[in-house]
């Protein structure tokens, strides 16, 4: 009986092998113009979001993972109509209507302040940090981007829409502009980007936190016993220290 029961778990196993060796790749999208999270088109994309998931599917789990970069609205269409099986962002009530969420949080992101150094938006939230003093300034964000939409819409906060983070710190350096909200890895990117590091800096304050989780698209085939064994696996990671020694890693580069 025992002969057996070992003849049909390795039977199993090789099937199992078999499968995920045949399997289509698990097709996974990243903004372009994100950088350092993810940046580049098609599969010229790179960041910190690929590196990690990278780590997780292919090096932990064993998949075979295609990763590709796009406009983000693009991304989040492609993973609408299944296009691409997933993508790493904030779960909010409309992504979930056509994807399931992972419960574990992937990337936590920080939002702060990036104001021109002795400016008026400077000494204003240097003074009185709290989110009303927005409300005296002229607030920049990206197009199309759900944090500040939601955000400033709870706050009742107005602002101007520029094409991506380069696009408002630009238009804070002229004049036009007051302050924007990014994350710190974010913001220091595109501000070493223009050599600006002595002009423009980010406030310590932390406005709100962003929890990414794996989002996958409801017409994907991989299903929820697929996001149950993701979990499992990033849960793992998390509790033997090897998540955040990959994140300073990375980090780090």
């Amino acid at each position: 009986m025992k002969k057996i029961l070992l003849a049909l778990t390795t039977l199993i196993f090789v099937l199992a092998i078999s499968q995920t060796a045949t399997a289509e790749p698990v097709k996974l999208a990243y903004n372009s113009d994100w950088p350092p999270y993810s940046s580049g088109v098609g599969k010229d994309v790179v960041g910190i979001l690929p590196d990690v998931m990278r780590e997780i599917m292919e090096k932990r789990m064993g998949l075979s993972v295609v990763q590709s970069g796009s406009p983000w609205k693009r991304v989040q269409l492609q993973v609408k109509k299944g296009l691409s099986d997933a993508f790493v962002t904030v779960p909010t009530k409309t992504r979930l209507n056509y994807a399931h969420s992972s419960k574990s949080i992937v990337y936590s992101l920080e939002m702060r302040a990036i104001v021109k150094k002795d400016s008026i938006a400077h000494a204003s939230l240097k003074n009185d940090p709290g989110i009303e003093t927005f409300n005296k300034l002229r607030v920049c964000d990206i197009l199309g981007n759900g944090f500040a939409k939601n955000f400033y819409g709870k706050h009742r906060i107005d602002f101007m829409t520029a094409s991506n983070v380069r696009a408002c710190l630009r238009m804070e350096n002229i004049g036009r502009a007051d302050v924007l909200i990014q994350p710190l890895a974010i913001a220091n990117t595109a501000i070493n980007s223009f050599g600006l590091e002595k002009v423009l800096i980010t406030l310590p304050k932390i406005y709100a936190q962003m929890d990414f989780t794996l989002l996958v698209s409801k017409k994907s085939n991989l299903g929820i016993d697929f996001i149950k064994n993701f979990d499992a696996i990033l849960t793992q990671m998390k509790n033997d220290g090897s998540y955040d020694a990959l994140l300073n890693r990375l980090r780090n580069k």
